[in-house]
């Protein structure tokens, strides 16, 4: 599927999941400065911006891999598991987690693994 096709469809499956995130097209050759501006050395070029950082997507040119990636960049980062069944279903999961026992979450700790999350 190219590229062009596949944003659009991205945007939309995000868009039926609730995810509030604009995916905007630019054209390099018209908007030279942007494209300057963000180190685009060729195109299709995605880049993802979170608080107005941008982050380089270099993975597959698939509406599902654009899906999946938006979904991890977006959270839920940190989740309180207090059950035995909620932690069941997160670790036979697909995903991939970082699971940590706390006996206690502070906003500083929070802040942190938020941070983190965000620059993978």
């Amino acid at each position: 599927m190219r590229s062009h096709l596949t944003t659009p469809a991205a945007a939309a499956s995000l868009a039926e999941q609730g995810i509030d995130v604009a995916l905007a097209k630019v054209d390099a050759i018209e908007d030279h400065s942007l494209a300057q501006a963000h180190d685009v050395q060729g195109c299709p070029t995605l880049v993802f911006f979170i608080d107005g950082v941008p982050r380089d997507y270099s993975g597959e040119r698939t509406k599902d891999a654009i899906v999946a990636w938006v979904r991890k960049k977006l959270g839920p980062m940190v989740q309180n598991l207090t059950a035995v069944d909620k932690v069941e279903k997160v670790v036979t999961g697909d995903d991939v987690v970082m699971l940590a026992y706390l006996h206690h979450l502070s906003v500083r700790y929070t802040m942190r693994l938020l941070q983190w999350h965000q620059s993978q």
